[in-house]
């Protein structure tokens, strides 16, 4: 198994063991532990984000990426960019993620559409641990990871 983000890496006896040169949570004793790990939503979203750094290296036209928050404190975790279009993507560790999930990349969507600049609007995810992808609302899916690729067509 490859390094666990958290600071631990499998020592291949089920347990995990610091890796060199990370601070690591204290709720993560084990691999198995990083379920019950305060930290398990920034683990998540940097392993997406890592997913979805390669998928893009993979394209003939690459999207730029971008990390959006404003002076109100909404953040979006991904702003994908391409072409003048751009596409929202928030992670969640959640099985059902719903409209409160989304309810940054809705504003954000609202203000721009108010303010008649240049950009266009993509498609806008939120990315959890679901059984099935789903519309949350008109253009806002909720997927998985094995939906990642959707992100990018």
């Amino acid at each position: 198994m490859s390094p666990v983000t958290s600071g631990f890496r499998e020592s291949g006896r089920g347990l995990a063991e610091r890796a060199p040169g990370i601070r690591p949570d204290p709720a993560a004793r084990t691999v198995v532990h990083l379920g019950g790990s305060p930290l398990l939503g920034a683990v998540w979203e940097t392993f997406l984000f890592s997913e979805m750094r390669k998928l893009n290296g993979t394209l003939a036209a690459p999207f730029a990426f971008w990390y959006y928050r404003d002076q109100r404190a909404r953040e979006i975790d991904c702003v994908l960019e391409r072409g003048g279009q751009l596409s929202f993507v928030e992670t969640k560790w959640q099985e059902k993620p719903g409209t409160d999930d989304a309810r940054n990349l809705a504003a954000v969507h609202q203000d721009l559409g108010a303010q008649g600049g240049p950009w266009k609007r993509g498609a806008h995810y939120v990315i959890g641990t679901p059984a099935a992808s789903y519309s949350i609302a008109p253009g806002l899916t909720a997927g998985a990871l094995r939906d990642l690729a959707r992100v990018f067509t």
